[in-house]
């Protein structure tokens, strides 16, 4: 009886953890021509709170200064459309493999994501030019 308990726990488990994933959505970064070898995606999901959680994890992104002198590391913005103001919500460090990832949240559901190499992490808006962009709807 316990192994028959435990094949039912982990198929449970697993068809859990399948229902899980497709509530998650994944949407391509178009890399800027300053960028062209970079990848990179957004994937997305709703969480018990309303909020939109983020992972974006990019590959082969060169680091912050090659692609804007003076800029130390990339900065992640959300926009609900083209008119609004950007919100920075968080830095995304590139290792030396040129790899970098980010969790973060927004209260938003549907907005473009907007990467930019910048001096401080801490900055209130871009100014650095979008090195990768998408258009992202957790909806």
């Amino acid at each position: 009886m316990g192994s028959y308990r435990r094949l039912v726990s982990a198929v449970c488990a697993a068809s859990f953890v399948i229902a899980c994933s497709s509530d998650h959505k994944t949407t391509r970064l178009v890399p800027a021509e300053n960028a062209t070898a970079a990848i990179g995606e957004v994937t997305t999901s709703i969480g018990e709170n309303g909020n939109t959680n983020m992972r974006v994890k990019v590959t082969f992104l060169a680091p912050p200064d090659k692609l804007s002198p003076g800029a130390s590391t990339y900065v992640v913005w959300v926009k609900p459309d083209a008119k609004a103001a950007a919100q920075n919500v968080g830095a995304l460090r590139v290792k030396n493999d040129r790899s970098g990832e980010l969790d973060t949240k927004t209260a938003l559901t549907s907005f473009d994501v907007v990467i930019t190499p910048e001096a401080a992490a801490t900055v209130t808006e871009p100014a650095g030019a979008p090195a990768m962009t998408g258009r992202v709807s957790s909806t």
